[in-house]
């Protein structure tokens, strides 16, 4: 196909483009090559954690609420082709609820009077999605993505919520420095400069760092995307727009 040759000729051209870019380029060259856009993501998302234990058993938790946000290049490859890098911060974790907790003020922990007790994981990443799009619709108004997201850890901690109060803990001791997801995805474009995407990660790397205990992100991502018009890497694209189909 001839999208896909156009595809693999941009992956090199965007590895190229830092080395380039005080370099003149046409404005017939910069289309042949590929209309990458500078994009400004930004949305929430739902995320959870499965667990597994080395001696059996497994434990899904319940789903955390946080947000992505960050920068990423908007690259048309032929008539149905797109790549879409980016480099975001992504906030995943979970949430787990023990209903019934007892709160010892009848005399003893017996079962008396009880209160829920939540644990919140929050782990922060920087992520950098690599993906690839195709859209079978005219004019690129619904299109489909999948790639591969390797992300690093900034930060990790617990926060706890009982009758007893709320505490906060550090658990990076308790996480790896590096994840990797599967993703995929459907998004819509609404104008020239915004598309609205539903994208799923699906953690590939076990992120525990403990012994005998495995764990996994799993995360849905609402984002809207907006293009600036303009290229970073090529200062002929100042002041230009999206290609129009």
């Amino acid at each position: 196909m001839n999208w896909i040759k156009s595809m693999l000729l941009c992956i090199g051209v965007v590895t190229a483009m830092v080395g380039n870019a005080q370099k003149e380029i046409s404005p017939e060259m910069q289309e042949f090559y590929c209309s990458g856009r500078l994009q400004f993501i930004g949305g929430p998302n739902l995320s959870t954690q499965s667990s597994a234990y080395e001696y059996g058993g497994e434990n899904n938790t319940e789903g955390k609420i946080g947000v992505s946000a960050g920068v990423g290049l908007y690259t048309e490859i032929g008539q149905k082709g797109m790549f879409l890098p980016s480099l975001q911060y992504q906030s995943k974790g979970s949430q787990y609820t023990y209903e019934g907790y007892d709160d010892g003020f009848d005399g003893g922990f017996d079962g008396g009077a009880t209160e829920d007790f939540t644990t919140t994981t929050s782990l922060n990443y920087l992520s950098a999605p690599l993906q690839f799009g195709f859209a079978p619709s005219e004019g690129r108004k619904v299109f489909f993505t999948g790639g591969v997201t390797p992300a690093y850890l900034l930060s990790a901690n617990l926060k706890s919520e009982g009758p007893t109060g709320d505490e906060e803990s550090p658990l990076d001791e308790n996480y790896s420095n590096f994840d990797i997801a599967l993703n995929g995805g459907v998004g819509i474009r609404v104008s020239d400069q915004v598309l609205v995407r539903a994208n799923y990660d699906h953690g590939l790397s076990n992120t525990s760092s403990l012994e005998g205990f495995e764990e996994r992100n799993r995360s849905l991502n609402i984002q809207l995307n907006y293009n600036f018009g303009f290229n970073p890497f090529f200062k002929e694209s100042y002041g230009g727009g999206t290609r129009k189909q």
